[in-house]
């Protein structure tokens, strides 16, 4: 493997890494937002208006939740094919299991 190749992977590991931690960040504070709004809107003083702010807050906050989630998931199964394919050959096919097939 050149250096250059061995440069850039350590690259994109780090931009990954910094990503990653940029998500968690968000996903937790996402996370309080979901809470102090559920708090807000069970408030038996609040008015109907002001309830369905906070629900539409909580709602969009779940919904971002749920992105999120979404994106890190293709990101890990991303990285899990890069990791296949630089084990065994790249994009051939070389070095993955395949199942047989049984008659």
């Amino acid at each position: 493997m050149s250096s250059k190749a061995t440069v850039m992977d350590k690259n994109k590991s780090a931009d990954l890494n910094s990503i990653q931690g940029t998500r968690k960040a968000l996903c937790k504070d996402l996370a309080h937002v979901i809470l102090v709004s559920r708090e807000k809107f069970d408030c038996e003083r609040v008015r109907n208006n002001e309830r369905r702010a906070w629900a539409r807050l909580i709602i969009t906050g779940i919904e971002t939740y749920a992105k999120l989630l979404e994106l890190s998931t293709l990101e890990d199964l991303a990285a899990r094919v890069d990791r296949l394919e630089t084990r065994g050959g790249g994009e051939s096919g070389e070095g993955v299991e395949k199942k047989s097939q049984e008659p």
